[in-house]
């Protein structure tokens, strides 16, 4: 069986990938930035990030779960590729050109395992 976390999670990447057409989809506001998977937009400050394909579809990824630590191999596995065979030092560069972007306090790193949103008006 597949854990209900890890359906989650390949839902959630799909529907960033192939956006609904439904309005219910919700966007996510943390650190003052908003997250829209629908217009695959970032806004920081009521200004639009310019992000890279990829670099959106991790950040959409990591705020799926506010919070919740994710590991190096669930996010290689979801956002690049299930069979990625490349170094995970591509994790580090996008991860390190988004904080360049957004600001370095919406994704901390949990060292040795993986990174995390952090939403600081909700703590869990």
């Amino acid at each position: 069986t597949i854990p209900t976390r890890t359906l989650f999670r390949s839902f959630f990447f799909l529907m960033i990938r192939r956006p609904p057409r439904s309005t219910l989809f919700p966007y996510t506001t943390l650190f003052r930035s908003r997250v829209d998977p629908r217009s695959r937009r970032v806004m920081k400050n009521g200004e639009v990030c310019s992000l890279t394909p990829k670099e959106f579809d991790l950040l959409a990824y990591l705020v799926s779960e506010p919070n919740v630590v994710i590991s190096r191999d669930e996010i290689i596995r979801d956002v690049w590729d299930e069979n990625w065979w490349g170094s995970t030092k591509t994790l580090d560069v996008h991860v390190a050109s988004l904080r360049k972007k957004i600001g370095p306090e919406m994704i901390e790193t949990v060292r040795g395992v993986g990174f995390r949103a952090v939403d600081p008006d909700n703590p869990e």
